[in-house]
């Protein structure tokens, strides 16, 4: 079982950003899950920021 899953990503976006109060942006998404499908991390960023709300802004975005 591959530890690269949506929820994976949806976690460390949640401790990235309850840390610095910033969600990371893609490219650092893709290089802490590199090899990940990338169905796998747009599931997880669409999580992120669906159970975030407003919090953030941009989370996952390249920019």
């Amino acid at each position: 079982m591959s530890l690269l899953t949506r929820w994976a990503v949806y976690e460390y976006m949640k401790m990235r950003f309850r840390s610095t109060g910033c969600a990371p942006d893609r490219n650092e998404l893709l290089n802490e899950f590199a090899g990940i499908d990338p169905e796998e991390l747009n599931e997880g960023i669409e999580e992120f920021n669906a159970l975030m709300g407003n919090q953030h802004a941009g989370a996952g975005r390249v920019g």
